[in-house]
């Protein structure tokens, strides 16, 4: 928890318009009553609120379902941007801003993807919901050499030769994702050296979809054929990237709520699907 907590942010907005240079840790602005926390996708956005927050966490989509605040502390809002997919033209900001208000202006920290953060225009109508009047907006930076080697310890047999390779192969530039980081420590971790990051991705993906649970494995459960998995999964993410979704429904009514159906997904086999964690 302690190595999450301590990541490196850089301070876009302190709160008063002024960026800075240096990096800082979130411990830094503990005591500020408005936090937005931005990232890339995978950048480890949802892992830090979780770890940081202590019974306040909830994605902003369930907070607007349900406003309240279950726990000391201050409120961890997750996934601004997810919701603001579903939002269908509404603002979304504001519709977060408006549920503070209506719980006096609790201290909140809102996460999004950097993507699809609106700026001033955001910021502006969440200082309505801020005790302070102030909104500090960090941007959470890429793992250092040290956090990488600490993150594939277990992964790959020797972390500092992995990053040497890595680098040599081209893909240094995304170690400091997480979530790629995984993905090819993965690859390495196999026994094979991919050569460039097609390579590295195709292996990445073949451990991802092997089934790890012994239960699962022991019961016969969830072991379709890894070929069809993979164009299993293709489908559902290019049917949730096209229709620009949140996810994929098995159950009805999806529509509404932002979801496809699950019938929508050009796959021939459902058992293939049900296989698939929702992304």
């Amino acid at each position: 928890m302690t190595e999450i907590l301590s990541r490196s942010l850089r301070v876009i907005d302190d709160g008063l318009g002024q960026a800075k240079e240096d990096k800082v840790p979130f411990s830094e602005f503990e005591n500020d009553d408005a936090i937005i926390l931005l990232g890339d996708p995978g950048m480890g956005k949802s892992t830090f609120f979780q770890h940081a927050a202590k019974s306040n966490y909830m994605t902003v989509r369930d907070f607007l379902i349900d406003p309240d605040i279950k726990g000391s502390g201050p409120l961890f809002l997750d996934a601004l941007d997810e919701y603001r997919t579903i939002a269908s033209g509404r603002d979304a900001s504001a519709e977060v801003a408006k549920a503070l208000c209506a719980l006096k202006k609790p201290k909140f920290r809102l996460s999004c993807r950097a993507a699809d953060w609106f700026g001033s225009p955001d910021q502006e109508v969440l200082r309505i919901a801020s005790a302070s009047g102030r909104v500090v907006v960090l941007g959470l930076c890429p793992l250092s050499r040290d956090e990488i080697l600490k993150a594939v310890q277990g992964l790959v047999p020797d972390p500092l030769v992995f990053l040497d390779e890595a680098d040599a192969a081209g893909l240094g530039d995304l170690l400091g994702n997480p979530q790629t980081l995984d993905l090819l420590a993965r690859a390495w971790g196999s026994g094979k050296r991919p050569r460039n990051k097609f390579e590295a991705y195709e292996m990445g993906v073949s451990e991802l979809i092997k089934e790890t649970n012994p239960q699962h494995i022991v019961r016969g459960i969830a072991r379709p054929n890894p070929d069809n998995l993979r164009k299993a999964a293709g489908a559902a993410a290019s049917t949730i990237l096209l229709s620009n979704s949140v996810g994929i429904s098995r159950t009805e009514p999806a529509d509404a709520l932002g979801y496809v159906k699950f019938a929508a997904v050009p796959h021939p086999e459902s058992s293939d699907l049900d296989t698939i964690p929702n992304p």
